[in-house]
């Protein structure tokens, strides 16, 4: 700039000069006209003529000069815009990659980005994988448009070219070389100008970015070269990122999948039916304690299976050759309970004419289960206490104190801590009963159990016959709500096949009452947040249409408008396994 306005006033200084100079000039010729001196007036004319004439060719060198410097100015600052919007793209496009967790996604804006800013006709970008195969392709227009058919409309000889020398190959018209042209693609698709930039991480070829300019514009520069490589550095930073944590969350999903069959086959869980995250943190746990000695309460509504971990908790203990003795401590009236606990000799009361060992003596050396434990009176509470401080017990009408070796396994669908608060239950007992504590969700919750254990059912209660049941069915038997849990369930299954007129359930087999009450779609639950009544629908969601697909993850993508990439991240983020 500084330059541009010295020269202009440099001008105008020349004008200033030369317009008194032809100004004294002319007041000569004025006298000698005036003195009638005509040959003295034609000579000085003459000068004059050719004073103007010079000092015109002088002023349009300085003109010429002028406006080149104003040109190389203007290009100068359409560069320095030019590279000011080019590094603003740069920087927000790092800011957007730094967040983009999805490689189509990536790619997809990484291409919009390129074709803008560098004008290109159209722009390709390819990912590839190990072996050399593509593995994710965009190909946009300068309008952000997708291109229909792209294999038609890209050198495919530059492509193979940088994949070859893992260099940036930027050709123009005027540089074509014999082979380039007898592949003829460059010449039949008319272009201009392409620029092909490999996508390198640590040397690793992940990918190329091409981009190409038609036959009317003009060609790449150094500076668009030096863009590309750019952002080829970014994507390929971010792409391995990626490409890294798709291949760490395969790994866990493998994992997570293997998890509960390992868990099955270790601690022969083969009869807990079953695949939800919160199923699988119970079985860990129980899995954990099983082999210690810990007294274990369980807690979870009726009809969830608390016997059934209770019995996996012994079977997988030291303890699994002796008994599992099991009462429930509501289904006996308090009378009677304390001698069904601790046993009784002949005259202990009424009707007692020979002696008998109670549960806990039946089960020395192997594993007690307390079902229901809150229906405890507090006196018998005292004297369960007593055995579990002390094992040791006397029968009722004895006065023979017997030793006993045992495990206690309690368990209860009523909340202990508040009977505590109301005095109906002992809190010395409850935190020796509660050594660790399990708590297994109701199936309401785990709705994708659900299916499992429909087709348990029907083949444990349906031996003799093949059945299926319908989609419309399961769907019902997904969307009640299931207040009796698994007991429930298994005795729907079982009024189910026997009211079938064929080999399948239909809706029409199910109670009146769980076909009205089921939701027809997503229950939506009550008193929950936003998120996680967000979560809780598109787990509801992506289960039923992996049943629709018969589990096909790739076709269950496909009706979800969805990647498998993002597919296999949402199932783990989801907890839905195999």
């Amino acid at each position: 700039m500084l330059k541009l306005s010295d020269t202009l006033s440099e001008l105008q200084q020349t004008l200033d000069d030369e317009f008194k100079e032809l100004s004294k000039r002319l007041g000569e010729v004025n006298a000698v006209v005036g003195n009638h001196d005509a040959a003295q007036a034609e000579k000085l004319l003459n000068d004059l003529f050719k004073l103007y004439i010079e000092k015109h060719r002088a002023i349009n060198i300085q003109v010429s000069r002028l406006t080149g410097d104003v040109k190389k100015i203007e290009n100068q600052f359409n560069q320095i815009q030019t590279e000011k919007e080019q590094f603003k793209a740069l920087y927000n496009s790092g800011m957007m990659f730094s967040t983009e967790s999805e490689l189509q996604g990536l790619i997809e804006f990484a291409m919009d980005q390129i074709t803008y800013h560098l004008r290109a006709e159209r722009g390709f970008l390819i990912l590839i994988n190990t072996d050399g195969e593509r593995e994710y392709f965009v190909s946009k227009n300068f309008e952000g448009q997708n291109i229909d058919d792209p294999a038609q409309e890209v050198s495919t000889t530059v492509i193979k070219k940088t994949q070859e020398l893992l260099q940036p190959v930027k050709i123009d018209d005027d540089e074509l070389t014999e082979s380039l042209a007898e592949k003829g693609s460059f010449m039949r698709l008319g272009l201009r100008s392409v620029l092909s930039v490999p996508i390198l991480y640590r040397r690793s070829l992940l990918g190329v970015i091409y981009l190409d300019r038609k036959e009317d514009a003009k060609g790449f520069s150094e500076n668009d070269l030096a863009f590309v490589m750019a952002f080829s550095k970014q994507i390929a930073y971010r792409v391995n990122e990626l490409k890294e944590m798709i291949a760490k969350q395969a790994e866990m999903e493998k994992r997570d999948r293997s998890r509960i069959q390992e868990l099955r086959d270790r601690y022969n869980f083969k009869e807990i039916i079953g695949k939800s995250e919160k199923l699988v943190k119970v079985l860990e746990v129980a899995a954990k304690v099983a082999p210690t000695e810990a007294t274990v309460m369980i807690l979870g509504e009726s009809g969830v299976g608390k016997e059934l971990i209770a019995r996996a908790i012994h079977f997988n203990s030291d303890r699994f050759e002796k008994k599992f003795v099991a009462i429930n401590c509501g289904a006996i009236p308090a009378d009677l309970l304390e001698s069904e606990l601790f046993g009784y000799e002949p005259g202990a009361f009424t009707g007692a004419v020979k002696s008998k060992p109670g549960k806990f003596e039946l089960a020395h050396r192997g594993t007690l289960f307390l079902d229901e434990v809150a229906e405890l009176s507090i006196n018998l509470q005292a004297k369960i206490l007593r055995v579990v401080q002390t094992k040791e017990l006397e029968r009722l009408g004895s006065t023979e104190t017997k030793k006993i070796d045992i495990r206690i396994i309690s368990a209860t669908n009523k909340n202990l801590q508040q009977l505590i608060k109301e005095g109906k239950f002992r809190d010395d007992l409850f935190y020796r009963l509660k050594v660790v504590e399990i708590d297994i969700p109701p199936l309401r919750e785990r709705k994708e159990d659900i299916s499992l254990l429909v087709h348990y059912f029907i083949s444990k209660h349906s031996s003799d016959r093949a059945m299926m049941i319908t989609d419309e069915a399961l769907d019902v038997l997904e969307n009640y709500r299931w207040d009796g849990n698994i007991r429930e369930l298994e005795n729907v299954i079982q009024r189910a096949i026997v009211l079938a007129n064929g080999t399948t359930i239909q809706i029409s087999d199910l109670p009146l009452e769980i076909i009205t009450k089921a939701e027809s779609g997503y229950r939506i639950q009550q008193d929950v947040t936003l998120d996680a009544a967000e979560t809780d629908f598109r787990k509801w969601y992506v289960i039923r249409t992996l049943r629709k697909v018969n589990n096909n993850k790739t076709k269950a993508a496909e009706l979800l408008g969805i990647n498998r990439t993002h597919f296999f991240r949402m199932l783990n983020q989801l907890g839905i396994t195999d």
